[in-house]
C-alpha cells in the first residue's frame, strides 16, 4: 500500500500549541511571523497551488537549510 503525503495549510499564532493540539506528525516548513492579513493571503496563495508546487517548493526550501 502506497503512502501519499498530505498538505496541510493551516495559520496559526502559537505554532507549538497548534501542533501539540492537533498532532501533527511532522512539520516541514514554516515562514513567519507575518501579520494576520498578510498571512491568510499568503495561505490563500499557497493553497491555490498544485501538490507537485507544492512539494518542489518544501523541497527548495528544506535543501537550503
Amino acid at each position: 500500500m502506497k503512502t501519499e503525503t498530505v498538505f496541510k495549510l493551516r495559520a496559526t499564532t502559537d505554532l507549538n500549541n497548534r501542533l501539540n493540539q492537533r498532532g501533527y506528525p511532522a512539520l516541514v516548513y514554516t515562514e513567519g511571523p507575518f501579520g494576520k492579513s498578510e498571512v491568510f493571503k499568503r495561505e490563500k496563495q499557497m493553497k491555490g497551488w498544485s501538490r507537485h508546487k507544492k512539494r518542489e517548493f518544501i523541497k527548495k526550501s528544506t535543501s537550503q537549510q
